[in-house]
């Protein structure tokens, strides 16, 4: 059976033909023309729908509608929800949402206007929390880096000012002050 060729339901023969067609959808009051697919049976003339997504009109009008309204698209609202590690229960409820709620916009159900302003407040809030912890993670590390900077600065000034004290009397022996002698071995 080739892709662009089914079994049609009304006669049963092979042969139904998928068609592309404009077909204007209605969307809140705004119209749009959209590539609308189905199938034709050259038997028995029946014609049925595509039973995909991507045929479905009503799904490209929305597509459509959320792009001119600069609406997330329910792909990118899965992506964010799973990019931050929530659960569908767990970001509908940071949000005050029904979980059903989520699931249908990430199913492609069209948002109204207020849970989108919600959905990108949200959204915001997330980036800016995360610039925040990796601000304040960098600040950590530089300051971490610094201090040790410092104390090893520190401790070589002080090994500097020890072995100043030190005094070579030539037979493999230093004499360092207070301290005594120390026998150093001697290389071969």
């Amino acid at each position: 059976m080739k892709r662009n060729e089914t079994i049609c339901p009304a006669c049963g023969t092979l042969g139904a033909k998928e068609v592309l067609e404009k077909e204007s959808v209605e969307v809140r009051g705004e119209e749009f023309v959209v590539d609308g697919r189905f199938w034709r049976c050259p038997t028995c003339s029946a014609e049925f729908d595509d039973s995909r997504p991507e045929g479905d009109p009503l799904v490209a009008a929305y597509r459509a509608y959320r792009e001119k309204h600069g609406l997330l698209q329910p792909e990118e609202i899965v992506a964010f929800r799973k990019n931050c590690g929530y659960t569908q229960k767990e970001l509908a409820a940071e949000l005050g949402w029904g979980e059903v709620t989520l699931s249908r916009y990430e199913n492609g159900a069209l948002q109204s206007k207020s849970h989108e302003v919600a959905l990108r407040m949200f959204m915001d809030l997330q980036v800016l929390r995360r610039e925040a912890q990796e601000s304040s993670r960098r600040r950590m590390r530089r300051l971490a880096e610094d201090r040790q900077k410092r104390e090893y600065s520190s401790t070589l000034a002080g090994v500097r000012r020890d072995t100043s004290r030190f005094s070579s009397n030539g037979d493999h022996r230093l004499s360092v002050g207070d301290a005594g002698t120390i026998e150093l071995p001697m290389a071969a």
